[in-house]
This record gives structure tokens, sequence and C-alpha cells, in this order.
């Protein structure tokens, strides 16, 4: 993701359109699980999945275990 000196995150650029989407939902958002960001993004859940892959691999999001849902992977932006 951009930063507020216009640079973007390592690979970001590179990334396709659904991780981007993907990526600004959960910064406008906050921490969700897939499911919740597959809805609120209007994506399939598989490409939501696929997005998140990436966007983890890129460093773009982490991701944590709900401390409630031990079941339950939450993803945010820093």
């Amino acid at each position: 993701m951009p930063d507020d000196s216009g640079e973007s995150k390592t690979g970001f650029e590179n990334l396709p359109p659904s991780a981007k989407l993907v990526a600004k939902v959960i910064e406008h958002e906050g921490a969700m699980d897939a499911n919740e960001i597959s809805e609120s993004a209007r994506l399939h859940p598989s490409t939501t999945r696929d997005a998140l892959k990436r966007l983890a691999e890129e460093g773009v999001v982490d991701v944590t275990v709900d401390s409630d849902d031990g079941r339950r992977l939450v993803y945010t932006i820093d």
C-alpha cells in the first residue's frame, strides 16, 4: 500500500487487481476474516483466498489467529 510519502510497499504494484481490492477493504474496514472480506469486496471466496495468500506472501497483510475462535484467521494491515 502506498504510504504517506507516496512510495509503495515492495511488490504491491505487481499484485493483481483482486489483491489490491482486498487490501483496500482491509485497510478501510479494519481486521476481518476471509468470509467478511469476501462479502465486503464482493469477490468469490476462492478469489479472496488467493488474494490474501498473495498479500501475506508480499508482507502487505498480517495474519493472526482469533483468540476467541482458534479456527478463525484474522487479516490486518499495519
